[in-house]
């Protein structure tokens, strides 16, 4: 299972930033996140044909040790639209790390 997980995330329509925390034994490294901006709209019952929603990728550089953190920030191209016709709910995830355990 995946123990490591991702905190502290605050997002704005330029930038997403926050830690990813190694919460397992061994070293981690190549964390790979998705980072995905859920497209809600104002009025569930009548929305509209233009989905807002979009999905994007940062890779965590360096090795992250047992217990330890790492920052990262993610910046969508192009920035977020501001639109009055719903919001967006941002949230990112691992998608892929590797673990680096020492050969016996």
């Amino acid at each position: 299972t995946c123990n490591d997980y991702v905190d502290g995330v605050l997002s704005h329509a330029v930038e997403v930033s926050g830690q990813v925390v190694n919460n397992t034994g061994h070293p981690v490294r190549n964390v790979h996140l998705m980072v995905i901006h859920d497209w809600l709209w104002a009025n569930e019952f009548n929305p509209g044909r233009d989905d807002a929603g979009t999905v994007g990728s940062v890779k965590v550089d360096g090795d992250i040790a047992p217990g330890g953190s790492k920052s990262f920030s993610y910046a969508p191209s192009p920035t977020l639209p501001n639109r009055g016709d719903g919001s967006f709910l941002t949230s990112v995830t691992i998608s892929g790390y590797q673990s680096v355990i020492p050969a016996n």
